[in-house]
Protein backbone atom coordinates (compact mmCIF):
# COMPACT_ATOMS: atom_id res chain seq x y z
CA UNK A 1 0.00 0.00 0.00
CA UNK A 2 3.14 2.27 0.49
CA UNK A 3 4.32 1.80 -2.55
CA UNK A 4 1.20 2.77 -4.28
CA UNK A 5 0.57 5.87 -2.09
CA UNK A 6 4.05 6.72 -3.11
CA UNK A 7 3.50 5.93 -6.73
CA UNK A 8 0.30 8.30 -6.55
CA UNK A 9 2.34 11.24 -5.00
CA UNK A 10 5.38 10.53 -7.27
CA UNK A 11 2.83 11.27 -10.62
CA UNK A 12 0.99 14.15 -9.10
CA UNK A 13 3.82 16.10 -7.48
CA UNK A 14 5.88 15.11 -10.76
CA UNK A 15 9.16 14.05 -8.44
CA UNK A 16 10.83 10.77 -7.71
CA UNK A 17 9.78 7.45 -5.44
CA UNK A 18 11.14 8.06 -1.79
CA UNK A 19 13.56 5.06 -2.06
CA UNK A 20 14.46 5.37 1.46
CA UNK A 21 10.82 4.69 2.22
CA UNK A 22 10.12 0.98 0.15
CA UNK A 23 13.66 0.06 1.09
CA UNK A 24 12.55 -0.95 4.28
CA UNK A 25 9.57 -3.14 2.93
CA UNK A 26 9.69 -6.80 3.23
CA UNK A 27 9.94 -7.88 -0.40
CA UNK A 28 10.42 -5.22 -2.31
CA UNK A 29 14.09 -5.87 -3.37
CA UNK A 30 13.62 -9.22 -5.10
CA UNK A 31 17.31 -10.59 -4.50
CA UNK A 32 16.52 -10.37 -1.16
CA UNK A 33 17.06 -13.92 0.09
CA UNK A 34 14.96 -14.16 2.75
CA UNK A 35 11.75 -13.72 0.82
CA UNK A 36 11.74 -17.74 -0.37
CA UNK A 37 13.03 -19.12 3.19
CA UNK A 38 9.92 -20.29 4.09
CA UNK A 39 8.46 -21.63 0.89
CA UNK A 40 7.15 -24.99 1.22
CA UNK A 41 9.25 -27.71 -0.39
CA UNK A 42 6.97 -28.86 -4.04
CA UNK A 43 6.95 -32.08 -3.05
CA UNK A 44 3.67 -34.18 -4.09
CA UNK A 45 1.96 -34.47 -7.39
CA UNK A 46 -0.42 -32.20 -9.87
CA UNK A 47 -3.10 -34.27 -10.85
CA UNK A 48 -5.27 -32.71 -13.66
CA UNK A 49 -8.20 -34.24 -15.60
CA UNK A 50 -11.56 -33.44 -17.36
CA UNK A 51 -15.09 -34.56 -16.43
CA UNK A 52 -18.82 -34.25 -16.35
CA UNK A 53 -20.27 -32.91 -13.31
CA UNK A 54 -23.37 -31.51 -12.29
CA UNK A 55 -23.37 -28.04 -10.55
CA UNK A 56 -23.75 -29.76 -7.37
CA UNK A 57 -21.47 -32.59 -8.08
CA UNK A 58 -18.76 -30.28 -8.86
CA UNK A 59 -19.22 -28.29 -5.84
CA UNK A 60 -19.08 -31.45 -4.00
CA UNK A 61 -15.41 -32.29 -5.64
CA UNK A 62 -14.21 -29.11 -5.24
CA UNK A 63 -14.99 -28.99 -1.59
CA UNK A 64 -12.92 -32.47 -1.13
CA UNK A 65 -10.06 -31.30 -2.93
CA UNK A 66 -9.92 -28.64 -1.08
CA UNK A 67 -9.58 -30.81 2.47
CA UNK A 68 -7.07 -33.28 0.38
CA UNK A 69 -4.96 -30.63 -1.48
CA UNK A 70 -3.91 -27.71 -2.36
CA UNK A 71 -3.82 -25.17 -5.57
CA UNK A 72 -7.28 -26.69 -6.50
CA UNK A 73 -8.78 -25.07 -10.03
CA UNK A 74 -11.86 -26.19 -11.36
CA UNK A 75 -12.65 -24.47 -14.52
CA UNK A 76 -15.81 -25.42 -16.41
CA UNK A 77 -15.14 -26.28 -20.06
CA UNK A 78 -18.55 -26.10 -21.83
CA UNK A 79 -20.99 -23.50 -21.28
CA UNK A 80 -24.13 -25.69 -21.99
CA UNK A 81 -25.32 -28.47 -19.78
CA UNK A 82 -24.96 -32.08 -21.47
CA UNK A 83 -29.07 -33.86 -21.56
CA UNK A 84 -28.38 -34.81 -18.09
CA UNK A 85 -27.34 -31.20 -16.86
CA UNK A 86 -23.57 -31.52 -16.64
CA UNK A 87 -20.98 -29.87 -17.39
CA UNK A 88 -17.91 -30.46 -18.57
CA UNK A 89 -15.03 -29.55 -15.80
CA UNK A 90 -10.92 -29.42 -15.88
CA UNK A 91 -10.01 -30.09 -12.90
CA UNK A 92 -6.54 -29.60 -10.96
CA UNK A 93 -4.83 -29.99 -7.66
CA UNK A 94 -1.83 -30.32 -5.73
CA UNK A 95 -1.75 -33.43 -3.74
CA UNK A 96 0.99 -35.43 -1.61
CA UNK A 97 -0.17 -38.40 -3.64
CA UNK A 98 -1.72 -39.15 -6.60
CA UNK A 99 -4.36 -41.93 -5.98
CA UNK A 100 -6.64 -40.83 -3.05
CA UNK A 101 -7.42 -37.77 -5.45
CA UNK A 102 -8.09 -39.76 -8.27
CA UNK A 103 -10.47 -42.38 -6.18
CA UNK A 104 -12.31 -39.24 -4.87
CA UNK A 105 -12.32 -37.32 -8.85
CA UNK A 106 -13.77 -40.87 -9.63
CA UNK A 107 -16.38 -41.67 -7.12
CA UNK A 108 -18.04 -38.40 -8.96
CA UNK A 109 -18.15 -39.38 -12.64
CA UNK A 110 -15.63 -40.71 -15.01
CA UNK A 111 -12.92 -38.29 -15.51
CA UNK A 112 -10.97 -38.54 -19.04
CA UNK A 113 -7.23 -37.01 -19.74
CA UNK A 114 -6.03 -37.56 -16.38
CA UNK A 115 -2.93 -36.51 -16.24
CA UNK A 116 -0.22 -36.63 -13.07
CA UNK A 117 2.82 -34.68 -13.08
CA UNK A 118 5.63 -34.29 -9.99
CA UNK A 119 5.73 -30.68 -8.67
CA UNK A 120 9.31 -31.13 -7.29
CA UNK A 121 11.82 -29.81 -9.53
CA UNK A 122 14.76 -32.16 -10.36
CA UNK A 123 17.69 -31.18 -8.47
CA UNK A 124 21.34 -31.03 -9.80
CA UNK A 125 23.55 -33.42 -7.56
CA UNK A 126 25.76 -32.01 -5.46
CA UNK A 127 29.27 -32.00 -6.99
CA UNK A 128 31.82 -34.15 -5.33
CA UNK A 129 34.28 -32.91 -2.97
CA UNK A 130 37.58 -32.07 -4.60
CA UNK A 131 41.26 -31.59 -2.22
CA UNK A 132 43.77 -29.36 -3.23
CA UNK A 133 45.01 -31.15 -6.33
CA UNK A 134 41.98 -31.36 -8.14
CA UNK A 135 41.24 -34.72 -7.62
CA UNK A 136 37.51 -36.40 -5.78
CA UNK A 137 37.94 -37.42 -2.40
Amino acid sequence: MLLILDCLRSAVLGEELQGELLDGLHGFDVQDPHIHADMPADDGVEVMCTISLSPLSAATLRQRLDEVGESVIMSQVDSTADAEGSYRWRVHVHVPDAAPAVALIRSLGEPSDISVSELALAREPEPAPVNSSGHER
